[in-house]
């Protein structure tokens, strides 16, 4: 199979969500995922390779010095590309391969993401700790992480998920299409429109996107050169706080993090009350 044969399979359809993943890691992570399709490297596999950068990364970052700030970016970023590539391998081998689909996969791949995403932060936290000897940081650290849980919606989804198996909602129940679409973060506006989602939906969606997934990995990068090249990990004091490029991320994550559970719990409740 040709490189071009393959990203055909291989890419996301019928779009990329992702501004990062369509303007910057589809570039290359198709010809790796290809390199791999041809050494018979599994999808599952390469899961299990990025789940191990990931965690390695987060706690990387419970050494506040340059070199593990830098060492723990470029694992996260190794974790970032291999979380393309298993999909892309996925994609393969249902449909050139024509391995069974099943949700084993996704499900695995979600699980990483929650384990990776909100260890970072509280690595980063640490990090802080360590150099301050305020816990307060561990505890803000947690908060960020918490903007990656996915807690509401991820409730939602487990207390409707058995009375959709049984019938008990319909399908095509306007506010359970509402909730299904939360989890999409579709670049399309005709078909967010499609969708019914609300304009103040899309107007998080797109903050979420940006600041959030996957904006927190660029973030992350500036992170990490602004406190690890140009301040030396030696951060001026205001306040008792100790102001950092990685305290004013972690604030933001934070912030967020509180933002979306309570709004996120307002909107999912109004949408429950919407089903019978």
């Amino acid at each position: 199979m040709t490189l071009r044969q393959f990203k055909e399979i291989a890419q996301k359809k019928p779009c990329e969500p992702f501004w990062a993943s369509r303007y910057f890691w589809r570039h290359f992570t198709i010809p790796c995922s290809w390199a791999c399709a041809r050494l018979r490297i599994r999808a599952d596999q390469i899961t299990v390779l990025s789940l191990i950068l990931g965690m390695a990364g987060g706690v990387c970052y419970c050494w506040p010095t340059a070199s593990m700030y830098g060492l723990g970016t470029l694992l996260i970023w190794g974790w970032w590309m291999l979380d393309h590539m298993d999909g892309e391998l996925a994609r393969y081998e249902i449909e050139h391969l024509k391995q069974p689909s099943t949700m084993a996969g996704p499900y695995l791949d979600l699980l990483v993401h929650r384990w990776v995403q909100p260890l970072y932060h509280v690595g980063l936290g640490v990090g802080l700790l360590r150099l301050t000897g305020d816990w307060g940081y561990v505890l803000l650290g947690c908060a960020a992480g918490a903007n990656f849980a996915g807690f509401t919606r991820t409730q939602a989804d487990a207390m409707v998920l058995p009375y959709v198996v049984s019938g008990s909602v319909d399908r095509g129940n306007k506010a359970l299409r509402e909730l299904i679409e939360l989890a999409h973060a579709s670049p399309d506006a005709a078909a967010r429109k499609a969708q019914g989602i609300q304009g103040l939906v899309n107007l998080a969606k797109w903050i979420k996107t940006f600041f959030g997934y996957p904006g927190c990995l660029v973030l992350l990068a500036v992170v990490a050169i602004v406190d690890g090249v140009l301040l030396e990990m030696n951060f001026p004091r205001h306040f008792g706080l100790a102001w950092s490029a990685t305290l004013v991320y972690l604030l933001l994550q934070g912030g967020m993090a509180l933002a979306q559970n309570i709004a996120g719990t307002w909107y999912v409740t109004s949408l429950l009350r919407r089903m019978p």
